[in-house]
């Protein structure tokens, strides 16, 4: 007998068909997700270096036209200002810039520190001292230019030589006594200078009367101790100007006349006499420097 033909219900069929066409439908779904994957991975890792890339270069550029003080670094600060590039290392470099405008009294700096409290109250104490300082030295430099006669002179000059080793001449002898190697010299250092000028303007072509009147007062006052009765200040200074030499001489009315013979010749060989109030020396000007910053920072 023929085997009997089983007939197959028309909804497995349906069902095996489906099956099969979401197996592939998946298939190719996974096909597509693993190609995007596969690009994606790649195209990120891309831009990803190339914001690292851009972050470096903008941070490079930055540092350049702030070392540089370039106005241009103002837009790219204000590119940075939107959060967009951050480096954590340009903090260092800020302050940097802004030390600098305040030095340059470039606009945009940082304010000025302020003082308060107990800080203060120093810094009023330290601005007064600075302030009686800077009227010290002023009232000073007014008292000299009454009793001191000064002459300004080359480095060269015979006057200034011949004042100068006598001054280190005493000196050594100073030096030997203390070392146990004879006597102290006798006198102030200041009297052997002003001998040793008196002794070189005698034979300097003074004319016959002139050499007189000092051999005669060298002959009342014949010893260092004498003369310093009567001569208080022979001191040689440097100078401002390069090349001179301040010499300043303070004398007693009795040997004015012998000064002024003195300075006299000192002019003739170039000699410059300067009157009035000398200028404010370099410590002076430093001071009033640091006063007006402590001032601004007391406001």
């Amino acid at each position: 007998m023929p085997l009997a033909q089983t007939s197959v219900p028309h909804n497995t069929i349906s069902q095996r068909t489906s099956f099969a066409e979401n197996c592939a439908l998946d298939n190719a779904q996974a096909e597509v997700v693993q190609l995007c994957i596969r690009l994606c991975l790649p195209l990120s890792f891309v831009v990803l270096h190339a914001m690292l890339f851009l972050d470096q270069w903008m941070n490079f550029w930055r540092m350049w036209f702030h070392m540089c003080s370039c106005p241009l670094h103002r837009f790219f600060w204000l590119f940075s200002s939107s959060k967009l590039l951050h480096c954590p290392g340009m903090a260092s470099l800020t302050a940097w810039s802004l030390a600098h405008k305040r030095s340059t009294g470039e606009p945009g700096g940082a304010s000025k520190k302020q003082a308060g409290g107990s800080e203060k109250f120093l810094m009023k104490g330290v601005q007064l001292l600075a302030k009686l300082s800077l009227k010290n030295a002023m009232n000073i430099r007014e008292i000299q230019s009454t009793v001191l006669t000064t002459v300004i002179l080359n480095q060269d000059d015979l006057y200034v030589q011949a004042a100068t080793a006598a001054t280190q001449e005493f000196n050594k002898h100073q030096d030997q006594a203390k070392a146990g190697n004879g006597e102290p010299p006798a006198g102030p250092p200041h009297c052997y200078a002003w001998i040793q000028m008196l002794e070189l303007l005698v034979t300097d072509g003074l004319a016959e009367e002139e050499k007189k009147a000092v051999q005669a007062f060298c002959s009342e006052h014949p010893s260092p101790e004498q003369m310093a009765t009567v001569v208080h200040v022979c001191r040689v200074k440097k100078a401002f100007q390069k090349g001179k030499t301040k010499l300043c001489l303070a004398v007693h009315d009795s040997a004015e006349a012998v000064l002024q013979l003195l300075v006299k010749k000192l002019a003739e060989r170039g000699g410059e006499l300067k009157r009035g109030q000398a200028p404010k020396g370099g410590l002076e000007r430093e001071l009033r420097g640091f006063l007006d910053q402590l001032s601004d920072m007391l406001k």
